[in-house]
Parts: structure tokens; C-alpha cells; sequence
């Protein structure tokens, strides 16, 4: 009997294909441990041989058990995904980032820090050579290295000298994704940390995705992006400082760009986009900037445009959208006010109208005439399917409508 069971072919499975297969089998190979930790969930931990695969530590208990049963040998080696916000007492705390090096399966990590000051936080070593998914908030570790990361989140404050550990000492070749939010600390790209910004950057030959919120680029910056970084299809700003318009033609190195988000840019000079070709744009989102409206052309293989600015949107931007973007057919709004949709209708080809903020009942009052062009429409910030009553609101304004979509992904077909 044993020797059968010793040659059962699901052993022979790769470990992480036998996860995926039992996870769907067993609901328990999830183990979440919330803020007031249980006395079921300690003896879980403490009696059972249950080998977890998906962890999830809403806080750091101060059972001495717990914390061992779960960074302990067998359970250490099974898991992929590792999930912990990390709460006092600290010596628990160091208990579990210790072990991350010896989480041989490991494929996710997120690590929220409740305090930014804290020593051990920052002494973190994530050396991994299975992690593929890399989540930080409020930490900055003094060494990560994992030579197959493909996506990295950090949300950080950031302080000058862990600026310098970011860009000095992270390397991820390999790297597919990159999100950084600063949280208004604005030091990462600070002019003294130049030199290791271009570096970092120089170094990222993969990278398919960079989403850079709450941080300065400067054009020094913003050229090593479009420099090396040449295999980016997404690319989001919250801010550019450029000196003149030679700055903006960095863009045109990014020619499997899909989708750019500019929400703002600072310069001498107002933006001009003439330089630039971005052969297989598909979105583009503006922010309220000083631009030549006629340079829009650069972006006319583009079928999506989104505003993220307020209140108005100048006749001219629309005129000029309608004229040198030919081809878009979606367009996203952050609210809803009057004077955006009229102007709408002199879009040749549109079709699908976004709003961000916005209910379907309140939607028809903003609209002052029919709109016959838009067939479908999204309220993202909707949560309830609407009624009859609001269905023929929306279709007195909107008279070719046929899809709604709202909440998530929710729609609702028009007869």
C-alpha cells in the first residue's frame, strides 16, 4: 500500500500546479487571522497539520504559538501567498519577516507597516528567488532581492535616505510592472538622487507598466523612462517639470506605448505634442495643462480619451479632439456638469460615454438636449441596477442607448 502511494502520479505534479488544484477542493487552504484573533483560529494554527497555501495576517497576535506555527517548518515551505499587516509587538513582528527568505514557494508578498519608524522595518532582507509579486506599503526594506520579480507596488513616505535605498540598491531586472506613490513626500526624484534615478532606471529593459502617483518627474527623469524604458505599453504621470517642449519628443522611444495619463505638466513654454509619434496609442488621458491643441495629432491613432480635470472643458480642446483624434469613439469624465455634453456630439465617431462620478437618475438633468450618439454608457460610482422609470429618463437624452454598465462590471442590455 505504501509503495502505491509512493508511486501515485499526482506526486509527480509540480507543487505549484497541486495548490492551484487543491485550493479549488479546499475552501480551508486559506487561513485568514483577523484583528481580534480568535480562540478557534490559535488552536487551528496550534493543532492542526493543515498545510496553508494563501495566508492572510490582519494583525500580528501576541501569541507566541501562533506566530510560530506559522513561519515553522512544515507550513513555512507551502506557501504562495503571504499577506500581513504588521501591528506591535515587534519581536513577533521580526519573527515573520525573518522567514520570508525561507518561503521557497513563495509567488506574493504584501506588507502593510502601521509605523513608518519603526527599526525593524526597516532592517527587512526580502531575498526571494520565487516572488513574482512584490507589495509594500509604509516600508522600505534595506535589501530586496528578487531576481524574478515581475510586478512591484510601493507606497511609501518616503524619506531622503530611503530614497537612496530605492534607487540606489533595488535592482529587478526582470521587472514587468512598477507602481510608486509617495504620499506627497516628493523626494524620490529629488534633484540629489539624479545620478541613482537614471541608474534604477537604466535597469529596468522589461518594464510593461509604470504608474508613478503623487511624485515629481523632472525631464532629466522622464527622458531615462523613454530612454530605457522602451517596452512600456502603460504609462502614468501625476506631474512632469520640463523646461520647453525638447522634453515631450523623449515619447516618441516608446513606440509600443497603449495607453499615457499626463495629469499635469509644468513648463516655460505651453505643451506642444508636434514632435511626437506614438504609432499604437489606444488611450490617452489629459489633466488641466497649457498645451498647442492643433499638436493633439500626435495622439490620432487613439479611440479613448480621458479628462481628468474639473470643471469645463474648453470648446476649443473639443474642437480640436474632433479634428486631430479622429478615431475616438470612448470618452471618460471624472463628474458630470452641463456644459461637457453638447459639445460631445462633434465627435465623429463616438460612442461610449464614461462617467466617473455620477448616478444614472441625477445624469439626465446635466443634459440639456438628446444626444443621439451614444449607445453605450458607464457609472462606474453606480451601485444599483436601474429602474424603469430612470431607464427612460436616460433614453429621452440618450435615445440610441442599448448597454448600461455600473459597480463592478455590472450591465444591463436596453431592449
Amino acid at each position: 500500500m505504501a509503495n502505491q502511494e509512493a508511486a501515485s502520479p499526482i506526486r509527480q505534479l509540480p507543487l505549484e500546479l497541486m495548490c492551484t488544484i487543491f485550493d479549488h477542493l479546499d475552501i480551508y487552504s486559506r487561513f485568514v487571522l483577523r484583528l481580534q484573533c480568535s480562540i478557534s483560529n490559535t488552536r487551528v494554527l496550534e493543532q492542526s497539520d493543515r498545510l496553508y497555501r494563501h495566508v492572510h495576517l490582519q494583525s500580528i497576535t501576541s501569541y507566541f504559538n501562533v506566530m510560530y506555527n506559522i513561519v515553522c517548518y512544515p507550513r513555512l515551505k507551502q506557501y504562495l501567498t503571504f499577506r500581513a499587516t504588521v501591528y506591535p509587538p515587534w519581536n513577533h513582528v521580526k519573527m515573520i519577516t525573518d522567514a520570508f527568505g525561507r518561503m521557497k514557494a513563495l509567488r506574493e508578498l504584501y506588507l502593510v507597516n502601521t509605523d513608518a519608524s519603526n527599526s525593524v522595518m526597516k532592517a527587512i532582507q526580502i531575498c526571494s528567488d520565487s516572488l513574482q509579486l512584490l507589495s509594500l506599503n509604509c516600508a522600505v526594506p534595506a535589501v530586496i532581492k528578487a531576481p524574478y520579480l515581475k510586478t512591484l507596488v510601493l507606497e511609501l513616505f518616503i524619506t531622503n535616505a530611503e530614497a537612496n535605498v530605492v534607487l540606489y540598491s533595488y535592482r529587478f531586472p526582470h521587472l514587468k510592472s512598477m507602481k510608486l506613490s509617495e504620499r506627497e513626500s516628493r523626494n524620490l526624484f529629488k534633484t540629489e538622487h539624479v545620478e541613482h534615478a537614471l541608474s534604477f532606471f537604466a535597469h529596468l529593459k522589461e518594464l510593461d507598466e509604470l504608474i508613478l502617483t503623487d511624485i515629481t518627474v523632472n525631464g532629466y527623469i522622464f527622458k531615462a523612462i523613454c530612454g530605457s524604458c522602451t517596452n512600456l505599453t502603460k504609462l502614468h504621470l501625476d506631474e512632469l517639470c520640463i523646461v520647453n517642449n525638447s522634453t515631450m519628443s523623449s515619447l516618441s522611444n516608446l513606440t509600443k506605448l497603449r495607453e499615457l495619463k499626463l495629469r499635469r505638466i509644468y513648463s516655460l513654454t505651453s505643451i506642444s505634442f508636434l514632435p511626437v509619434t506614438l504609432p499604437h496609442l489606444d488611450l490617452v488621458a489629459i489633466g488641466d495643462f497649457e498645451m498647442q491643441y492643433e499638436t493633439l495629432r500626435a495622439f490620432r491613432s487613439a479611440t479613448r480619451i480621458e479628462f481628468l480635470f474639473g470643471e469645463t472643458i474648453p470648446m476649443e480642446l473639443i474642437l480640436a479632439i474632433a479634428s486631430q483624434m479622429p478615431r475616438i469613439r470612448q470618452v471618460e469624465l471624472p463628474t458630470s456638469r452641463a456644459n461637457y455634453f453638447q459639445s460631445l456630439i462633434l465627435l465623429p465617431k463616438l460612442e461610449v460615454l464614461v462617467i466617473n462620478k455620477c448616478s444614472f437618475e441625477d445624469l439626465p438633468r446635466y443634459v440639456q438636449h438628446p444626444i443621439d450618439v451614444i449607445k453605450k454608457l458607464c457609472c462606474p460610482s453606480t451601485v444599483n441596477k436601474p429602474d424603469d422609470r430612470i431607464i427612460a429618463h436616460l433614453l429621452d437624452r440618450f435615445p440610441n442607448l442599448k448597454l448600461l454598465k455600473y459597480g463592478n462590471n455590472l450591465k444591463h442590455q436596453i431592449a
